[in-house]
Parts: structure tokens; sequence; C-alpha cells
């Protein structure tokens, strides 16, 4: 079902994120984070630390995944609750509340929702 750790063993870090990208966007056991998913994520992630990834790349990764402050301020409230609910369904770290979706809550989303005072509508929409 996915590529295994020696069909990814000649492709770059760059690569695999983006492969890792797809599978996020598209497999529903990848945004489920199934047993089958998590096994073979472990996997990957080992594999890219072979390669020399360290977290910074990983975190950057992620956090570059995120909609910027500049399209944040395009979108309605209830365009950024939908899209912070399908955040948190489809990425497994912004699930599990890692680092680079920690960061982005607070460095970006949060001064966007404050910036255009619409915070409170947002959390009562989330909830």
């Amino acid at each position: 079902m996915y590529k295994t750790k020696e069909e990814m063993q000649n492709m770059s870090v760059e690569e695999i994120f983006a492969y890792l990208a797809d599978l996020v966007d598209h497999d529903e056991a990848a945004q489920n984070g199934d047993d089958s998913f998590s096994e073979w994520f472990e996997e990957l992630f080992d594999l890219l630390l072979e390669k020399g990834m360290d977290h910074d790349d990983w975190n950057r990764f992620w956090y570059n995944r995120y909609k910027t402050e500049e399209e944040l301020m395009k979108m309605s409230v209830e365009e950024i609750a939908a899209y912070t609910e399908e955040l948190i369904r489809k990425a497994p770290i912004a699930r599990e509340n890692g680092l680079p979706y920690i960061e982005w809550f607070e460095a970006v989303l949060f001064e966007v929702l404050e910036r255009r005072n619409i915070l409170d509508e947002y959390e009562k929409l989330i909830q």
C-alpha cells in the first residue's frame, strides 16, 4: 500500500516529504492514524533521520503546510474554523498538538483572530 523503506531509499528528504504530504492530504488511513499507517510512519521517520533530517527540518515541513497570515486574513471566520478543524482531522501532527501546529496556532492563527477581533466568534464555532 505504501512505499517500502527500500523503495524510498533512493529518494531525497524533499521527495519523501512530498510523498508524505500527498498521503496526509489524500489517504484516509493516514488521516485517521490507522495502525497500518502508524507502523509505516515509524519506519519513514527512521529513514528520514538516517538521511540526515533533523527535528528542525521535520517541524519546518509541517509548519510550512499551514496557511499563511495573508491567506487567513482573506478568509471568513467560518472558513478559518473549518480549515483548523480539517487540519486537526487530517494532519497527525496537528491532531497530536505537535510543536509545528502549536507554533503556527500561537504565532499566526491566534494573531490573525485577535487582530481581526474574531477570536470569540471562532471559539464558538469550533466547540
